[in-house]
């Protein structure tokens, strides 16, 4: 695909990132007995920063916002919080 041809990121609706996919609502409604239900692309594909490729980007999130080149969790922007997992137990004393 030619730089051209490409939609640009600034774009209102990028269709890649996880705030176009929810406030657009993106994906598929699948025909059921009980009733019509929307799948949400992002559960039907990874969603990654187009630039760096990491899930946990910034840019993956919302692509009004700036890539980092991250993967860290709990960056600003980001819907993937920096989760502490603490430990217990005898054997973690």
């Amino acid at each position: 695909m030619t730089e051209t041809t490409q939609k640009p990121v600034e774009a209102e609706n990028c269709g890649q990132c996880h705030r176009c996919i929810d406030e657009f609502k993106l994906g598929e409604t699948l025909k059921t007995p009980h009733g019509d239900l929307h799948v949400p692309l992002s559960s039907m594909r990874m969603i990654l920063c187009p630039q760096c490729g990491n899930k946990r980007c910034p840019k993956a999130s919302d692509h009004r916002l700036l890539c980092t080149g991250s993967n860290e969790q709990g960056q600003p922007g980001s819907r993937y919080k920096k989760v502490d997992f603490q430990t217990t137990g005898a054997e973690h004393e």
